[in-house]
């Protein structure tokens, strides 16, 4: 007979064991490492926009080390809800003692609210789960195998 934390679930279609979801939290838990930085990204063109040209943008991007493994990630934000680079980074330093202390991406949606301050970390958080386990990402998140995308979307400026 299984014990409770080797039986099988359905989640999303796809089977996993509650083994498998106590290892990623464990995974996080625990002393994490947190930099933060603000990069400017040059853009191959002119970005334009609603009376708005961006030849460059600011990004926010997020490490999170453990174990010798870094887990990045990033957000420009929403320029229209002040959602900035520099704004971001304030929200993420306000939480610093919470987040080196380790956290889990479920606990994050709790910390932040919807925005890029807490997209750069929850995809740092991502993808240092997927380093520390040796994964890709699509397999931590258990989504299923990737499939090739084709887009025909074919943009022109003017």
């Amino acid at each position: 007979m299984k014990s409770e934390s080797e039986s099988n679930e359905s989640m999303n279609g796809t089977l996993v064991t509650n083994r498998s979801r106590e290892l990623k939290e464990l995974i996080l838990m625990g002393r994490l490492t947190l930099r933060t930085e603000i990069e400017r990204w040059p853009l191959v063109a002119p970005f334009r926009i609603t009376g708005y040209t961006w030849e460059a943008l600011d990004v926010l991007v997020v490490s999170l080390e453990k174990d010798g493994h870094v887990g990045r990630g990033e957000a420009q934000g929403v320029y229209y809800r002040n959602d900035n680079p520099a704004s971001m980074t304030g929200q993420i330093e306000s939480l610093r003692t919470t987040i080196e202390a380790g956290i889990s991406r479920e606990s994050l949606q709790s910390m932040l609210p919807p925005g890029g301050a807490r997209n750069a970390l929850d995809c740092a958080l991502w993808d240092l789960e997927a380093k520390l386990s040796g994964r890709p990402a699509w397999q931590v998140a258990e989504v299923g195998n990737p499939r090739p995308f084709v887009d025909d979307v074919y943009m022109r400026g003017r």
